[in-house]
């Protein structure tokens, strides 16, 4: 009897272990960039990096571009403007909170957050997408290029 309580604890501790590591579980706090995550101020986000080189008013969004391939994109129809969307195609320093940014190799992706919850490609580029689980509408997106991630894409949906 002490051999199979021990043998099935075993196997639901490794049961356990396996699962943590390969399904994604993206928490709020890990959606952001360089210490901008969604939801921030305009006022912050000119706070903490100036203003931008460029801004494309969209109706009901502004783009706001800073140069060294970092998009910062508000909604217009929130007081203050809100983050909804954080964009680096470029090796600039910006990362997420668990440290991966732009030039690094994918299999970092699975080993911080897991398996991605959906998965699709484009021509050459494999897009790898992570869903907050507290809030379905915000996600961050890895574009992948020969084992490379060149994009990271935060994501927040009205």
């Amino acid at each position: 009897m002490k051999y199979f309580l021990s043998l099935l604890l075993n196997t639901v501790f490794t049961l356990l272990l396996f699962s943590s590591i390969s399904s994604a579980a993206i928490s709020p706090n890990q959606l952001s960039l360089g210490g901008i995550y969604l939801g921030d101020s305009i006022d912050r986000v000119y706070s903490i990096y100036g203003k931008p080189r460029t801004i494309t008013n969209n109706g009901s969004t502004t783009e706001c571009y800073y140069g060294n391939g970092l998009l910062i994109t508000f909604w217009n129809e929130s007081q203050p403007k809100d983050v909804i969307e954080i964009k680096v195609t470029e090796r600039n320093g910006f990362a997420t909170p668990a440290g991966i940014e732009v030039g690094m190799h994918e299999d970092i992706l699975y080993q911080v957050y897991g398996k991605p919850d959906v998965r699709f490609a484009r021509n050459v580029v494999h897009y790898q997408k992570y869903v907050n689980n507290e809030n379905q509408s915000q996600y961050i997106i890895f574009a992948v290029s020969e084992e490379k991630i060149i994009e990271i894409l935060l994501h927040w949906s009205a």
